[in-house]
């Protein structure tokens, strides 16, 4: 009797898809909270320049903090569904990229992960501004 494929022995059986889903996960990490900024406004930067030490929710009285700071779950909600969207991309794009190069699958496949992971995080963005 064959055993059922798992969405992990059928997506991560190369090297180029567990290559690309790592750098994929590790840039997202690191774009994560420029990318908060960006979206709420409230001072979020990139790891190495103060990352949330200017974030808005240290100031006393604000009318409306940055809501991924400010709430964990909305934080790890939104952040966590786009992970999921970029993991997904990124290894099963490399499924439809087989035959070329393993350096251009690798790269498309981050491509492709990380433009999902952005896509994906201004979506929860925007769907946690409507929940506030």
């Amino acid at each position: 009797m064959e055993t059922p494929q798992t969405f992990l022995s059928l997506y991560l059986s190369s090297n180029e898809q567990r290559w690309s889903l790592l750098i994929t996960v590790v840039i997202a990490l690191i774009i994560l909270t420029p990318l908060c900024g960006l979206f709420f406004q409230c001072g979020c930067d990139w790891p190495g320049f103060g990352l949330d030490m200017r974030c808005n929710i240290h100031q006393a009285n604000l009318k409306s903090p940055c809501p991924w700071c400010t709430s964990l779950t909305r934080g790890l909600l939104s952040v966590g569904v786009a992970m999921v969207v970029a993991v997904v991309v990124a290894t099963v794009s490399i499924a439809y990229l087989a035959p070329r190069s393993q350096a251009v699958t690798v790269f498309a496949g981050i491509l492709f992960g990380v433009a999902s992971f952005i896509v994906a995080l201004g979506g929860a963005a925007m769907f946690t501004l409507l929940l506030i």
